[in-house]
């Protein structure tokens, strides 16, 4: 992915060893990938660390493997745990595919977890040395190559680089792999100086940490629902819009009241399509969409609600745009109620959710959108008995509120219905004194 550089300074000279994985990188900036994931807030950050960390350099960087790099280098000194390091990066590429960066790793890991790797590794590092160091000065040792368990790929290769069996310079190299992105820690230690391997995979799980919600796919337009919210009618799912490039869809299918509130899941509804029952008649319908690619999940989010489910063989509601729209639906008694001079009767919130005292008055108020001339009319009924019968009026408006009431009602369960043009169009049920 980039070049590391080690240093040693000793009697006066300095050795710089460079470790190759890949073609160098420029450090020219450049853009952060086009598919929206944010790598600077993947790579290991100030917070991850003890108060006092401070970033000596960062930045997109150029690199001709992969679609974006980003890189994060904190100042010398810092301390992280038990260890106190000279050297800390942060490298996070992005690589077009899973399986490019998949392929990539698996070099990697070639390279250190064989004892031929890890030979061709150590000869190469000797064979960069300056012609000016001794031959048999320089010696480069490994300990044991772990995984550290965070990704779908990862390990930590401990180095030590000797300089005449004297100085010796402790280094840990760590990689992880989730999904299209790779990121690799380079920890080198002081002169003689120990780095504790637990800080290492501390640092690696909290950067594994920022790669996973880094990932999450984010919408951009909500899912919708098509179809007509009547019962034996089937309605579909539209996932919506997301990013990092989801590659699968949960699906759950919610019930609700008639404003879109107090929603409960549908047993056995799963799928991005619905057929609409019975049960549904009097209540509305939500999606509630879930994206995944493949490391993380995004949180469920909800579609609009669909308009009052109506029973079978009524006819949909007036479409949009040409004849009227039921948008909300209320009931509440007359405690409830305010009044607009030379204007609507508007329940100040809905009562259907509970009980309303026996023998009192009770309003019931519907608010039409779109359909100039249409005919509305509001019903109380209990079961198949029509207790009230509001006369029709034509909505002379864009918008408009019409309201009915009636007194007294005895204790039992009711419903007010709203009828368009003759067809039911939404029905909220609610209950007097019980």
């Amino acid at each position: 992915m980039k070049r590391s550089t080690f240093s040693v300074r000793t009697c006066g000279a300095t050795i710089l060893a460079l470790v190759v994985f890949a073609a160098g990188s420029s450090a020219a900036s450049a853009a952060p990938p086009p598919d929206g994931t944010d790598l600077a807030q993947m790579a290991l950050a100030a917070s991850d660390l003890p108060a006092g960390a401070k970033v000596r350099r960062q930045g997109y960087v150029k690199d001709s493997d992969f679609v974006a790099a980003y890189l994060r280098e904190f100042k010398s000194g810092v301390r992280i745990g038990r260890s106190r390091v000279d050297l800390l990066e942060s490298d996070v590429v992005l690589a077009q595919s899973a399986q490019e960066a998949t392929d990539y790793y698996a070099g990697i890991a070639a390279v250190f977890k064989t004892k031929k790797g890890r030979a061709l590794l150590a000869k190469q590092l000797v064979a960069d040395l300056p012609k000016d160091v001794p031959k048999g000065a320089f010696k480069v040792t490994f300990g044991k190559v772990t995984s550290l368990r965070v990704g779908d790929d990862s390990l930590v290769a401990p180095m030590t680089f000797n300089f005449l069996g004297i100085v010796r310079l402790p280094f840990f190299l760590a990689f992880a792999r989730t999904d299209k992105v790779i990121v690799s820690l380079d920890i080198g230690g002081f002169v003689n100086g120990k780095i504790a391997p637990s800080d290492v995979a501390r640092l690696a799980r909290a950067v594994a940490s920022h790669v996973q919600i880094g990932l999450v796919p984010a919408n951009s337009s909500p899912p919708t629902i098509n179809g007509t919210a009547q019962s034996g009618a089937t309605l579909a799912v539209a996932s919506g819009q997301w990013t990092k490039t989801p590659s699968t869809y949960a699906y759950r299918w919610l019930r609700c009241d008639a404003s879109g509130a107090n929603c409960q899941p549908i047993e056995n509804a799963a799928t991005s399509t619905y057929v609409v029952t019975d049960a549904d008649v009097a209540s509305t319908l939500r999606a509630e969409v879930t994206a995944a690619n493949g490391p993380a999940t995004s949180q469920p989010l909800q579609s609009a609600q669909t308009q009052v489910v109506t029973p079978a063989g009524t006819g949909p509601p007036p479409p949009p745009g040409t004849t009227a729209q039921v948008q909300r639906v209320m009931v509440c008694p007359a405690s409830d109620v305010s009044v607009t001079t030379g204007g609507p009767t508007i329940c100040n919130k809905d009562w259907s959710t509970r009980s309303i005292a026996a023998g009192g008055r009770v309003y019931c108020t519907v608010e039409v959108t779109n359909g100039t001339g249409v005919n509305v009319s509001l019903a109380f009924v209990s079961g198949t008995t029509t207790v009230y019968q509001g006369s029709p009026f034509a909505v002379t408006g864009p918008d408009w509120v019409q309201w009915i009431w009636h007194e007294p009602f005895t204790s039992g369960s009711y419903a007010c219905t709203v009828t368009l043009n003759g067809s039911l169009a939404a029905q909220l049920p609610f209950a007097i004194g019980t």
